[in-house]
């Protein structure tokens, strides 16, 4: 599985480089830090940093309408010092994205303001938690999550912006009567640069 995923990003990664410039398609870099939490762990607060990072296209649908497609790395988890909890977990996510544009600022041909709505798949392909976490139940966390996003972004330049998301899993990660809540939910926010091609 991990092995197609390496296909699929080398492939859209190609599309990128290579239709990034043309008129119907333009690509982008993303870096930035998540901070999650996941209900049920015990634990409260965003206190898991984890990084993220990847690449989007984006097909403008009409005058302020785009929709992207993204591959992205993405760290999240759960963290409590006070209560020695730790769970440490890496995804590919794969979002599709629909934004609208306003702003317009003539001189540079672009909109500053953006806001995104969509859905994304994720992939879990490593995990850990420490025995006051999740113990032996780290084993038994869903590999496939699919989440629901919503952020805004704001473009300082035509080709530098900011963007600010929220997403949080549809389903629970893992369920049974030993969560609070009866299972794991996880949910972060997300800070990250972009630069346009």
């Amino acid at each position: 599985m991990l092995r197609d995923f390496k296909l699929f990003a080398v492939g859209l990664f190609l599309m990128v480089i290579s239709e990034g410039q043309s008129q119907n398609f333009y690509g982008s870099m993303v870096l930035g830090v998540n901070a999650s939490q996941i209900d049920g762990d015990n634990a409260a607060g965003f206190n898991k940093p984890g990084l993220t990072g990847g690449f989007k296209i984006d097909y403008p649908i009409s005058a302020s309408l785009d929709i992207s497609a993204e591959l992205l790395y993405s760290s999240r988890g759960s963290r409590d010092n006070r209560d020695n909890i730790k769970i440490d977990l890496n995804y590919i996510e794969m979002p599709l994205i629909l934004s609208f544009r306003d702003w317009y600022v003539e001189k540079g041909d672009y909109d500053k303001v953006r806001v995104d709505g969509g859905f994304s798949y994720g992939y879990l392909f490593s995990a850990e938690s420490n025995e006051n976490s999740l113990g032996p139940f780290v084993n038994e966390l869903k590999k496939h999550d699919v989440s629901f996003i919503t952020g805004v972004a704001y473009m300082f330049t035509p080709k530098w912006g900011v963007n600010l998301r929220y997403t949080r899993s549809l389903f629970k990660m893992l369920s049974g009567a030993d969560f609070e809540q009866g299972g794991l939910l996880g949910y972060f926010v997300t800070l990250r640069g972009e630069y346009h091609f």
